[in-house]
């Protein structure tokens, strides 16, 4: 961190140890872990912060249909809402940065495996959805919006492999995994059965009918969201 940054350490699962980091604090940025933990949002409450940004996701409206038991980003926001403070929920689309899992494969022999090549979704820039947090942690007018943020256009994965393609200098192969390929990769990478019923039904319905994607980073900071190509040449050294 730069000089000017005062660092102060502190865990949601210990709310004794945030104390350090409560100090002369107005708002915060909040990156949900666990189960809300509502010790931990009245002592900030209490310590005297005025407004929370809370770090969700494109699915928490969706998890209104499942068990409270098993919502996650929906109870954090719901919770932090309860506390009376002033809140901004950010939701990124998925995050371009999922592209690092062909890392490997890229590096290796220059192929990526894919299943639904052609399903399409408008992924967004980690720096996007930065610079949404930053805007909303610094002015109050962002209070009481819930901010779905996406880049500026569905992508697949083959466009995405023409975009890497081109930011490395070298030509790359997609290679077309069939379904129960696409689940083992899945299993692989750690998906447990439920998220891959969701990701096959999801993949399924992006190949006729993708999400449209939103101008919210552009309303907040006044700029298209960044495309994958920019995205493919900030990180085109993690694919050499």
């Amino acid at each position: 961190m730069p000089d000017a940054v005062d660092v102060a350490f502190g865990d949601l699962t210990a709310p004794e140890s945030l104390d350090a980091a409560l100090v002369e604090i107005d708002a915060m940025l909040l990156m949900p872990t666990g189960a809300p933990n509502r010790e931990v949002l009245e002592q900030i409450r209490t310590a005297g912060l005025r407004r929370i940004i809370v770090l969700s996701s494109a699915s928490a409206p969706w998890e209104r249909a499942q068990p409270r038991a098993s919502r996650h980003f929906l109870a954090w926001e719901q919770a932090v809402e309860a506390t009376g403070l002033g809140w901004t929920h950010i939701r990124p689309a998925g995050l371009m940065a999922a592209s690092w899992q062909w890392a490997e494969d890229i590096r290796s022999d220059s192929v990526v495996r894919e299943g639904f090549p052609t399903a399409r979704y408008p992924y967004v820039h980690e720096w996007d959805v930065a610079a949404v947090a930053v805007a909303a942690l610094l002015d109050q007018r962002h209070d009481g919006a819930r901010y779905l943020t996406t880049g500026p256009a569905a992508i697949s994965a083959a466009d995405r492999v023409r975009d890497l393609a081109e930011a490395i200098g070298r030509p790359l192969r997609l290679e077309q995994l069939s379904e129960d390929q696409a689940i083992a990769r899945w299993r692989a990478l750690g998906y447990d059965e439920d998220s891959i019923e969701i990701q096959l039904i999801v993949s399924r319905d992006q190949v006729d009918k993708p999400p449209r994607p939103k101008r919210t980073v552009e309303k907040v900071l006044g700029r298209p969201a960044l495309p994958f190509s920019q995205w493919a040449t900030d990180h085109a050294e993690d694919f050499q």
